[in-house]
């Protein structure tokens, strides 16, 4: 019969102040003591005896599962949190790169109402990245362009001919294979 209450003892559920705290544990804001003393009512015990029970308390399987259950589900909300803050600033910079192309866009045909909002859409553009755009383009001289131009026009030529003379090649063909 000692037998059975022991194991009773061990397939017990954690309770709701057990779960406290080892959820306060996890969090890592409190001691072993200050968690056991928020879950537990300790009023009467000497530091002693609660640092005791504390420990005893914190080294049960069923609350280290507890904290480490609690561990991953804050590091998870975390991770949320982060990647939502994340997708958060993507869509403000894209939205804020939008807005002052659009006034840009809008202030190509209408002038600024004030220097205030060309210095704003300046101020904004630059935190937002667009001066930082950088274009490439090849320089060539006038020669080197006219004889690529050249070529390119000679190529057309070719080809245009080539088409014209295989056409006239097969309307041949066909008039000698009828007669």
């Amino acid at each position: 019969m000692n037998d059975e209450r022991v194991v009773k003892r061990r397939n017990r559920k954690p309770s709701a102040k057990m779960i406290k705290f080892g959820c306060l544990l996890a969090t890592g804001e409190h001691t072993i003591v200050e968690a056991y003393k928020l879950s537990y009512d300790a009023t009467n015990m000497s530091d002693a005896v609660a640092r005791n029970e504390s420990s005893k308390l914190a080294n049960r399987r069923d609350i280290t599962m507890i904290v480490q259950d609690e561990k991953d589900r804050l590091l998870s909300l975390q991770a949320d949190k982060e990647s939502q803050k994340r997708m958060a600033d993507a869509v403000q910079h894209t939205s804020d790169r939008e807005r002052v192309l659009t006034r840009l866009r809008t202030w190509l045909d209408l002038p600024p109402d004030s220097a205030l909002q060309l210095r704003a859409a300046e101020i904004l553009a630059k935190a937002v990245g667009l001066n930082n755009q950088v274009i490439v383009s090849e320089s060539k001289d006038s020669t080197s362009l006219a004889a690529e131009l050249e070529s390119l026009l000679l190529a057309a030529n070719e080809a245009t001919q080539s088409v014209t003379n295989e056409s006239t090649e097969s309307v041949t063909n066909d008039n000698e294979q009828l007669h």
